[in-house]
Parts: structure tokens; sequence; C-alpha cells
């Protein structure tokens, strides 16, 4: 299935982690080139060999960074453009959140979650819009991992242990419905999908919380919907 990114040009970060390394390999399999970073450079270079599988070593910038910090994140960019000549898609996964109480954490953990993860994407975002400007088109999707915030505990993040569950279409107001991996497919245009992101604490009185988003897959959802 041609999805229109044959020569656009993706930066991914956090690509050393698997959700990262997935994304990679998509855009290069539908033709688009690809920079990738992640301040691992062993989990780096692992997902730049699955990548250049797909697609072609020249196709393939790969760059040890750490996104919290602003000056590699202007190097990122900098260098994506030197080597493609233009940016046209930014996928930001930057980490995962620690797991902590309220009753814990100070606020030097507090604020390195914020630089790691909301400041790294905004800045991100600003360094790239300018590029996507000159040619007219652009797209910039951040991944953020499951969490859930039980108050009565104090538990201000909880990692998801567990995979969303993701369904399309004549599913997608069922949570419940289990697909079988032979059944997947890629989301088309014109599809709805639902995402069901679940997770507990790792104590044996936890509790399972959720929260189910249905996105639909295009420039704007129908006015009926």
């Amino acid at each position: 299935m041609d999805l229109g990114l044959a020569e656009r040009v993706a930066i991914v970060g956090g690509a050393g982690l698997e959700i990262g390394k997935h994304v990679a390999m998509a855009l290069a399999s539908e033709g688009a080139r690809v920079s990738i970073c992640a301040r691992n450079e062993e989990g780096l270079r692992r997902t730049e060999m699955e990548v250049v599988r797909v697609g072609t070593q020249h196709n393939v910038l790969a760059m040890p960074a750490d996104l919290s910090e602003p000056k590699d994140i202007r190097r990122v960019v900098r260098d994506t453009f030197n080597r493609f000549g233009q940016i046209d898609i930014l996928v930001v996964r930057t980490g995962q959140p620690n797991r902590g109480s309220l009753a814990d954490v100070d606020d030097s953990e507090v604020t390195e979650e914020i630089e790691r993860h909301l400041l790294s994407a905004v800045r991100l975002s600003r360094e790239v819009i300018p590029y996507m400007k000159q040619e007219h088109w652009g797209r910039i999707i951040n991944l953020e991992l499951a969490s859930t915030k039980d108050v009565a505990e104090g538990n201000i993040r909880v990692r998801s242990r567990y995979p969303s569950i993701v369904l399309v279409n004549a599913h997608c107001s069922d949570s419940h419905y289990e697909p079988e991996p032979e059944g997947s497919s890629t989301f088309r245009p014109g599809d709805w999908v639902l995402i069901d992101l679940w997770a507990r604490e790792a104590t044996p009185d936890s509790v399972y919380a959720d929260i189910t988003w249905t996105p639909y897959v295009g420039e704007r959802a129908p006015e009926l919907q």
C-alpha cells in the first residue's frame, strides 16, 4: 500500500527503543528517508541495521543524541537537513517516564521529566517547523506512553506493562474484542480506530485503570460522527 511517503524525510526520536525502531522501519518501508536518534548508541545501531534492511543505507542517518539537550536537538535537525535537503515528518518518542509516588518525588525529578518529555517535544517541533513551511507540507507526531494517576494512593506515574489494544472500523467500539495476528492490516484513510491503553501499579492490591481514544484516519472526521 502506497502511503505517499516516498522521498519524504522523517526524524524519529527515541529510535533505540522498540516503538521508535518500528516507526522508523515502517517509514523506510514506504520509501521515506529516515534520520534516527537515541541516547542509547547500542540500541540506535541495532535500529539502524533493521531500518537499512527494509530501506537502503543511503536513506538512513543515525545519530546518538540526547533530545533533552537543546544543542543536540539543533544538531539532529541541522545534520538531517544537510544530508537530505528537507524535513517533512517528526516523530517524537523520547523515553519512558519514571514510576514514583507524590510523597517520594522531589522537584528535580519533576524538572527532569518535563525537560525530557515535554520540552524536548516542544523544542524539536519548533526547530523543524520552518523546514516544513518551506516544503508547504509537514507532519508532527508525538508518541506517549500509557500512564495512569491514582490520587488516593498518591501515585503520579505508572508505566504500562501491557501492549495497547488497537482495533479498526467494525470493532472500534469494542475494547474487549481480541484480534488475531493474521487478521491485522495497515491503517487506511477513512478508518476509525480504537486505542485502549491500560496499566496498574505492580502491587498485589492495585487495580487497573485505562484510557480509550477513537481517532479518525484522515484530514477531518465526517460531520455525522
